[in-house]
C-alpha cells in the first residue's frame, strides 16, 4: 500500500511540475495582436495596439500606409507584413517611430517622412533588434542611443543627413545592411566602443563610415564607393 501511495504521489508531482512549466512557457511567449486599417484586426492603428500590449507580445501589422508616429514603451515585437506593403509614414511630424523600452524588435516594414530635423527610428533604450527594414526620406534614418542594438538587413538610404547615427554606447552590431545616397554620412559613430560592422554597403554618401572618439570598432567586408 505504501509503495502504491508513493507511486501515485510521484505521478501527481510530475504532472504538477509539467503543468507549471507549460504555464511559464505560455506566459513568456506573449500574445499576438493584429493591426489592420480596414478594421479586420484587433486594432486599426499601431499606437492602439502598443497601448494594449504587454512585454513580449507580437504586434502584426497588415498592409497599408499608417500615418502616425508610434511610441513603443514596452518590450514588444512590431512585425509588418512586408517592406513593400507595410509603411509607417510620419507625414513630416517629428520622429516617426520612437523606442522607449528595452528589447524592442521591429521588422518587415518601411519607415519614412520624419520632420526636417527628425529621425525615422529613434532608439533610446537597450537591446533593440531592427531587421528587414527600409528607412527613407528622414533627416536621420536611424539614431541609436541604447546599448547592444542589432541592425540586420536594413536599408537606410536617401535621408537628408545620415543613414544611421550611433551615439554614446558600448556594444552592438550592424550586418548585411545598406546605407546609400544619404547627404552626409552612411554610418556615423561618436563615443562608441566594441561595435561590429559586417557586410555593409555605403555608396553615394559624402562619407561612408565616419567614426570619432570611439574604439574597438571592427569592420568586415564593407563596400564603399561613389563619393565616400
Amino acid at each position: 500500500m505504501r509503495h502504491f501511495q508513493k507511486t501515485i504521489f510521484g505521478v501527481l508531482l510530475v504532472i504538477f511540475i509539467l503543468t507549471c512549466f507549460t504555464l511559464v512557457l505560455d506566459t513568456s511567449a506573449g500574445e499576438t495582436i493584429t493591426v489592420a486599417k480596414d478594421g479586420a484586426g484587433d486594432h486599426e492603428t499601431i499606437q492602439e495596439a502598443i497601448d494594449a500590449a504587454v512585454d513580449d507580445d507580437i504586434i502584426e501589422i497588415g498592409s497599408g500606409i499608417y500615418r502616425e508616429n508610434p511610441v513603443i514603451d514596452k518590450g514588444v515585437e512590431l512585425k509588418g507584413i512586408g517592406i513593400d506593403d507595410c509603411v509607417i509614414d510620419g507625414s513630416g511630424n517629428e520622429d516617426v517611430v520612437t523606442v522607449n523600452a528595452d528589447n524592442v524588435r521591429i521588422s518587415r516594414l518601411t519607415v519614412q517622412n520624419s520632420s526636417d530635423d527628425g529621425v525615422g527610428i529613434m532608439v533610446n533604450w537597450l537591446g533593440a533588434i531592427l531587421k528587414d527594414l527600409k528607412v527613407t526620406n528622414n533627416e536621420i534614418g536611424i539614431q541609436i542611443e541604447g546599448t547592444n542594438a542589432k541592425l540586420d538587413t536594413v536599408n537606410s538610404s536617401d535621408n537628408s543627413k545620415t543613414g544611421v547615427n550611433i551615439l554614446d554606447q558600448r556594444g552592438g552590431t550592424i550586418e548585411n545592411s545598406t546605407f546609400n545616397n544619404n547627404r552626409y554620412y552612411g554610418i556615423a559613430m561618436a563615443n562608441v566602443s566594441y561595435y561590429n560592422i559586417e557586410g555593409v554597403m555605403c555608396n553615394g554618401n559624402t562619407y561612408g563610415i565616419h567614426v570619432r572618439e570611439s574604439n574597438n570598432i571592427t569592420t568586415r567586408k564593407p563596400s564603399l564607393r561613389e563619393g565616400n
